[in-house]
């Protein structure tokens, strides 16, 4: 912080002071403009204004309240405004409120911190610009400066780069080590380097876990679910609830697929992961850690209560079904690709021939997960101001996913039905857990306006709070 800032600081602070105090002393109301908003420090060198929903020039003498709806008050920001930060009041006005015969208090001068940028325009009167332009962004060598150089003055510590090579090591010794696995591995170092890749170690972490869950249940799948295989019964439910003609919706879309349907929704099943991530980077960049943080613990609860669900009540697909019929499931495929291989054939590559490759819960179908990933991601984007603009696209990919999840022969309707039961289920227990720690800081926010004599700000911040 430079001394013209902390200089800055204590001369705005000292009149905010002064606009208060006089107040309290004489009984003048200070004649402070309507849009005045309450200013809160963020720490991060910007300045955070809300609007009142109730001004404490409302109960200020009726006088008081049309001087303040002056054209003084209403005058635009401008690029002068901005530089001319503070007029200086004329000394006459130090004199009457400090008296001839010794000072009424001390000012709170030289507080360490960034103020907001305001004009006098009265000795009572402070208008604080709260439609200041927001920050610019950081250049790009401060950011390459930021995520590349190491830290010198950050702690280090051990157990995070130590859970990521045990990990190796447990994978080593069960068999099967990839690349893949060291890779996953060796993302703890990330808390070593610097604080930023620490910080995306911290908030990423659930969607690391998630994977490395799903990946080590090849080890216990197929002893856990032998024997106990659904394969008639969740058709026969889907034929009677659903069925088109004698037929499930499956096998109807399977008869009438078209090369447009075929590349939107092995589209669709490409990149369905690929979204949810793409929502949790645009969180990470736009500093909107807590719903990251709650993003990425609902990725983690949903994929936990379908992995558990694999093992309770493992279902035969759709595409299962039409290949074997029937009989007992088999234990010794290996998941297939389906009607999304047909997306491969027109493009001439083989995406989910490789992707199917690597899969194990071949008996996985309830519930459909395709489908909770973006649904959850359609809430959050509901729930984030700065993600508005991607409302109608995620509502239209999550209602792409449901019908390609049918259309790819990989779930029943029924499997699509329970995959939003689960995403349901997961945000509303998250939304519930994360709730006290929403009332905390609503009462936190609250209550300090209080402290400093005005409650203007507690409505917008407590809704903030909430909203988070």
């Amino acid at each position: 912080m430079t001394s013209f800032q902390v200089t800055l600081g204590a001369m705005i602070d000292s009149v905010l002071w002064f606009a208060s105090h006089t107040r309290k002393k004489t009984g003048i109301a200070p004649k402070v403009s309507p849009s005045l908003g309450r200013v809160a420090y963020t720490g991060s060198a910007t300045t955070r204004v809300w609007s009142p929903a109730r001004h404490p020039a409302a109960d200020a003498p009726e006088e008081s309240a049309a001087a303040a709806s002056g054209p003084e008050s209403r005058q635009p920001i401008s690029a002068a405004n901005d530089r001319r930060l503070i007029r200086p009041r004329p000394r006459s006005a130090s004199r009457r409120l400090y008296g001839g015969h010794g000072r009424i208090a001390t000012p709170p001068a030289f507080r360490f911190g960034f103020a907001p940028r305001a004009r006098v325009l009265h000795r009572t009167c402070v208008r604080v610009l709260a439609d200041l332009p927001p920050p610019a962004p950081a250049s790009l060598p401060m950011l390459a400066r930021e995520w590349l150089l190491p830290s010198r003055t950050m702690k280090r510590r051990i157990l995070p780069p130590a859970i990521g090579f045990a990990y190796i090591a447990v994978i080593a010794v069960l068999g099967g080590l990839r690349s893949d696995h060291v890779l996953i591995g060796l993302l703890g170092l990330l808390d070593l380097y610097n604080e930023k890749t620490r910080l995306f170690l911290a908030q990423f972490f659930p969607f690391i876990a998630t994977g490395a869950i799903f990946d080590s249940m090849r080890y216990v799948y197929w002893p856990a679910i032998d024997g106990r295989v659904h394969v008639a019964g969740p058709y026969l439910l889907e034929r009677d609830w659903f069925g088109i003609g004698g037929q499930t919706p499956n096998e109807w879309l399977d008869a009438h697929h078209t090369a447009g349907l075929d590349l939107a929704c092995g589209f669709a099943y490409l990149v369905y992961v690929g979204e949810y991530l793409a929502v949790a980077f645009l969180l990470f960049f736009r500093r909107r850690l807590d719903a990251l943080r709650t993003f990425a613990l609902c990725f983690l609860v949903v994929n936990l209560l379908g992995f558990a669900t694999y093992f309770i009540y493992p279902v035969a697909p759709p595409w299962y079904v039409t290949q074997y019929g029937f009989g007992p499931a088999r234990m010794d495929i290996q998941p297939a690709a389906a009607a999304a291989s047909r997306f491969d054939q027109l493009l001439g590559t083989h995406f989910f021939e490789e992707m199917y490759g690597r899969g194990v819960d071949v008996y996985g179908a309830f519930p459909s997960l395709h489908v909770a990933y973006p649904l959850i991601a359609v809430w959050m984007v509901f729930r984030t101001r700065e993600l508005r603009w991607a409302r109608a696209p995620a509502i239209l990919f999550f209602l792409l996913v449901c019908l390609s999840a049918v259309y790819l022969q990989h779930h029943y309707v029924i499997d699509v039905l329970l995959g939003i039961g689960y995403a349901g289920v997961t945000m509303a227990l998250l939304a519930w857990w994360r709730m006290p720690t929403s009332r905390k800081a609503a009462r936190a926010s609250s209550a300090q306006p209080a402290a400093s004599g005005s409650s203007c700000a507690a409505p917008s911040v407590a809704r903030r709070s909430a909203f988070e």
